[in-house]
């Protein structure tokens, strides 16, 4: 007969979720001309209005840089790279950079979905540029900005029907999702033969027990919390003629699974014809509320259990459990 759980119930599955600090605009109103995507909204976090723009581009002017705004409790900066107006084929390209948290550890992180946005001023939209689309960027102490090349050519921008240069004015905008920091983590570890895995229990005047469940000490193994079950003349799945042997995971968290084999055993104090069983959950997991105790309710017959076979000795028995499997899960730190 194999190993069983102390109480039959049905195995319980879990959920994974994660969420998202600011959400998105649910409806904007998109429409597609060719490849590229235009929408009416305006972009949610910062507008920035550029004249003399032409000026800009033969001045040689590198960089244009926005003051800081706030998107997700953080802040951040758009910069421009408007090119140089001599450049063949050349490109204006935008960056994004955050302002470095106070008090933060080498540690921090923030993931981002960015979206930039060039105004169309004769049609009233919003061009979104395609090379942002769904990308996450993540920054933290080494990575404090994020260029993106090449995201508007010099050639579409002067091109008087797209209507992004109007009287030697365009306007770029720019939208910062901050993902929420609900992602979890954690580390899966597999021992064979765990530190501390063999736990010995010794029940003294075996002779006098009665039919009430008894509880080991509760004993450690890589940190997990065990604690062996014996019930003298069975539990109520026996047929009253066999001792019954369990064995609980105490500290297996209730949202997830273990895995675990071990093996139960009634020492022989003479000799070493000891009297075990592989205790193998249900494809070896391990889970509460009603799967974390497997063990025999027909460990051993009663009769064969008695002074001279060398199960008793002095009127006392010893109970082993030996863990020769078990996981150690540990959250992200």
């Amino acid at each position: 007969m194999g190993s069983q759980p102390l109480d039959d119930a049905p195995v319980l599955g879990t959920k994974r979720k994660y969420g998202q600090v600011k959400k998105e605009i649910d409806k904007e109103e998109l429409h597609i001309c060719g490849t590229n995507r235009f929408r009416k909204v305006p972009p949610a976090d910062y507008l920035f209005r550029i004249e003399s723009f032409s000026l800009i581009w033969e001045s040689g002017l590198e960089r244009l840089d926005t003051k800081y705004f706030k998107s997700g409790d953080k802040k951040w900066k758009l910069s421009i790279h408007p090119g140089r107006k001599a450049d063949v084929g050349g490109h204006v390209s935008l960056s994004l950079a955050i302002e470095e948290p106070s008090n933060s550890t080498p540690s921090w992180e923030i993931n981002v979905n960015v979206k930039f946005f060039v105004l169309d001023q004769i049609r009233g939209q919003y061009l979104i540029i395609p090379d942002a689309f769904g990308e996450e960027r993540r920054f933290d102490w080494m990575k404090l900005e994020w260029c993106f090349p090449n995201l508007i050519s010099h050639d579409t921008m002067n091109d008087p029907s797209k209507g992004y240069l109007v009287n030697d004015c365009c306007v770029f905008g720019v939208e910062v999702f901050v993902l929420g920091n609900t992602r979890e983590g954690e580390t899966f570890t597999l021992f064979k033969q765990p530190k501390n895995g063999l736990y010995a229990w010794r029940i003294d005047k075996y002779s006098t027990l009665g039919s009430d469940c008894l509880y080991s000490p509760v004993f450690s193994a890589e940190g997990q919390q065990w604690k062996l079950m014996l019930y003298p003349k069975g539990n109520q799945n026996s047929d009253g003629k066999h001792l019954s042997i369990f064995l609980e995971w105490v500290n297996i968290p209730p949202e997830r699974k273990g895995f675990a084999h071990c093996i139960l055993r009634l020492k022989n104090q003479i000799n070493n014809h000891h009297h075990e069983h592989t205790v193998v959950a249900e494809k070896g997991w391990w889970e509460k509320p009603n799967h974390n105790k497997w063990g025999y309710p027909d460990f051993m017959l009663l009769n064969c259990i008695k002074e001279g076979t060398g199960y008793v000795v002095n009127d006392g028995i010893i109970i082993e459990a030996e863990l020769t499997l078990m996981s150690v899960v540990k959250g992200a730190s």
